[in-house]
């Protein structure tokens, strides 16, 4: 089983995949949020054919849906190529703040960093993903 995962932002969506075996997340690229966007994903689509599309799941500290952002928006457009792919939605809190905690760890500097922070959350969401996964195997 193979997976994509996404961090879907205003400005730029940070993209993992899984391995073919559904243990490790790897943070894959980011997007632009632009014209070009759901076609790149569709392209990612056809060459991963995941079982799974994970989502980023924008919500408040106390749990509660976060508003205005671009998740449901970005899911919709996903709805339309997601191919035999089902759309997941996962937490994704602090895994940007944890992302950039690890680049600050690593001593990157903050251009450096905001060339991998999106791909790098979405590595770290989708890893909690896969780890829930194989606790309920």
């Amino acid at each position: 089983m193979r997976l994509i995962a996404f961090d879907a932002g205003t400005k730029r969506i940070g993209i993992a995949v899984s391995d073919a075996g559904c243990s490790i997340a790897s943070p894959l690229k980011y997007l632009e949020n632009n014209s070009r966007l759901m076609p790149e994903i569709s392209k990612l689509i056809e060459i991963y054919d995941p079982e799974k599309l994970v989502v980023g799941n924008p919500l408040n500290m106390d749990g509660t849906p976060s508003k205005g952002l671009f998740v449901p928006e970005f899911v919709a457009a996903l709805e339309k190529i997601k191919g035999r792919a089902q759309i997941v939605m996962w937490d994704e809190r602090l895994t940007t703040y944890d992302a950039e905690q690890m680049l600050i760890g690593a001593d990157m500097s903050r251009a450096k960093r905001k060339k991998v922070i999106d791909k790098l959350a979405a590595a770290l969401m989708l890893q909690s993903y896969i780890n829930q996964l194989q606790k309920g195997r």
